[in-house]
């Protein structure tokens, strides 16, 4: 009955919904959208789901909602038509979210919580560099994002081969 969610913008997510061929086809009358960020461990519902068309929906998630560290959206869609019936479909992980220099200081945060670093200057370090590239993200800046995360990957590679970092 669902074709695959799809990504549209930021966190928009537009979906359709079909009826199985040569079955009738009462018009479809509304859709809910839920989403974890936690594979599926909590579902939160989505607030601001709009019918596009006669079998589309576009549900609208704002980012801050997002907690810091998440890598994946996963779907929950119920949907009903006029004749009262129903389904339900969980899609988990349904799409990456994007990989952004915050978040890989999340990462970096953890692993230092965790002990993954051989001292705090290790540490230090990788967060300074990524405070760099996220302020190149902010101002739009591509070409220095790349030239900087090319750099952060040979840090990476200095620091593994060195053992500070696990």
């Amino acid at each position: 009955m669902y074709y695959a969610a799809v990504r549209d913008g930021d966190h928009d997510t537009n979906f359709e919904v079909n009826h199985q061929p040569g079955a009738e086809s009462p018009a479809f009358e509304g859709a809910n959208l839920s989403v974890p960020y936690d594979d599926g461990e909590s579902w939160q519902e989505v607030q601001d789901v709009e019918q596009l068309d006669e079998n589309g929906f576009r549900a609208a998630f704002d980012q801050e909602n997002i907690p810091v560290g998440s890598c994946f959206i996963s779907l929950k869609i119920e949907t009903w038509n006029t004749e009262e019936n129903s389904i339900e479909q969980e899609i988990i992980r349904g799409y990456r979210l994007p990989v952004t220099a915050n978040s890989m200081g999340t990462h970096v945060d953890r692993f230092e919580s965790e002990g993954e670093f051989e001292n705090a200057q290790a540490a230090r370090m990788l967060k300074t560099h990524l405070t760099a590239v996220s302020q190149y993200e902010n101002q739009g800046e591509a070409s220095k994002v790349i030239r900087h995360m090319v750099s952060f990957n040979l840090l990476l590679d200095h620091q593994l081969d060195n053992g500070l970092i696990s």
